[in-house]
């Protein structure tokens, strides 16, 4: 009985000492990852945010680059809550890149058109290296790159006020509601999508270009099949969402 007691005890103690070891490596460990995570963060610093200049909008409306307001957010704190993934899978990320609108060559992401939905254009940064408009990333999934939404989305607000001399000021927010208008995007990319597996020249366009990238696709069936089922995704959740805003 001794001699068991004694082993336990001894088996206690190694325990304790090594187990302590061990509580010490692992929180050295996080501490180290945090310290590293924080330093990544601060990498994208661009002077003005990534904010740019419009003109002849969507709308007729031009504005010079954004300025922002002193909230306490730096430019890393605001790139960082930009470009940081949710999670979000809207549909693959080469599709996103090349994909055009309906009824023209014109790229859906491009500047003038996001600005039309009221969605914020952005120039190309390290965390944005295809100048996606704000809330608009790059996440990446069991080996599979997509594009989707992050909360700075619906939560970067942005103000043009034009004084009597005709001058205008565009003011960017940080987590202000935004004004855009998700569900008419999402309509316009569905319609993208559709006109671009309906017509056969813009249909072998968008395969080529795919391909260019070099990135998830290499064959042109694989790419066709994969836009047949993400338009049919999109296509879904527009009709679910449209009913549940029209009777919910």
């Amino acid at each position: 009985m001794a001699t068991f007691f004694q082993r336990l005890l001894t088996a206690i103690f190694y325990l304790f000492k090594h187990g302590r070891l061990l509580l010490i490596t692992l929180v050295s460990l996080t501490l180290l990852s945090l310290a590293i995570t924080k330093m990544y963060q601060g990498w994208d610093d661009e002077s003005d945010r990534g904010a740019i200049a419009i003109q002849d909008g969507a709308f007729g409306e031009s504005y010079p680059t954004p300025i922002y307001l002193e909230q306490g957010w730096s430019a890393a704190d605001s790139l960082w809550f930009y470009n940081t993934t949710q999670g979000s899978a809207l549909l693959p990320y080469d599709f996103f890149v090349v994909l055009e609108q309906e009824n023209s060559q014109e790229l859906l992401r491009s500047n003038n058109n996001m600005d039309k939905f009221r969605y914020l254009p952005q120039k190309q940064t390290f965390f944005n290296p295809d100048g996606f408009a704000v809330g608009f990333t790059r996440d990446s999934y069991q080996g599979k790159d997509y594009v989707g939404y992050t909360c700075a989305a619906c939560h970067t607000n942005q103000v043009n006020y034009t004084n009597k001399e005709g001058l205008t000021t565009a003011i960017r927010i940080d987590g202000g509601p935004a004004m855009a208008d998700m569900v008419g995007f999402l309509a316009a990319l569905e319609k993208s999508m559709r006109a671009t597996l309906d017509d056969t020249v813009k249909r072998q366009r968008f395969v080529d270009n795919v391909l260019a990238l070099k990135n998830d696709y290499d064959e042109s069936d694989e790419i066709i099949a994969s836009l047949e089922e993400w338009t049919q995704t999109r296509r879904l959740y527009n009709t679910i969402n449209h009913s549940h805003i029209k009777y919910g």
